[in-house]
């Protein structure tokens, strides 16, 4: 066979392989704090929101989850990470569907060797939505 053909057939399996990828990042196996669950731990010392919303959408709202911290989910974990003590409870969320952003970044901190890292499941929108605490920025 000529090289086209295997040129052909490598693109096909890379592509293929690319989007079983991407689909998988939406669908990460981390765990997943509900908002009742999150709003009963609200000004609870061991517990850590974190507001990983992408810069567009933190831009765009005046309001984030009470005591929320910001981290720029934009930059390299490595910059700030260490920030965090491990034996305390973090709390990701963002705006992103399927909790995209918050899962991706609580898998990297379990990684990292975080035993309660978690996604909040509906994120940014589901708190709002609920009607749930929040604050300005």
């Amino acid at each position: 066979m000529n090289s086209r053909f295997y040129i052909v057939i490598a693109l096909a399996v890379s592509f293929i392989l690319a989007g079983c990828a991407e689909k998988w990042t939406f669908q990460l196996k981390v765990p997943r704090m509900t908002k009742e669950e999150l709003k009963s731990l609200l000004g609870n010392p061991d517990v850590i929101i974190l507001d990983v919303r992408e810069s567009g959408d933190w831009k765009e709202s005046k309001w984030k989850i009470p005591g929320a911290v910001r981290e720029d989910s934009e930059k390299d974990l490595n910059t700030w990470a260490d920030r965090y003590p491990k034996d305390k409870t973090l709390v990701f969320y963002c705006a992103r569907p399927n909790e995209e952003t918050s899962a991706w970044t609580a898998r990297e901190f379990i990684s990292r060797s975080f035993k309660k890292a978690f996604a909040l499941k509906g994120g940014w929108n589901g708190w709002f939505k609920a009607n749930y605490p929040i604050e300005t920025k």
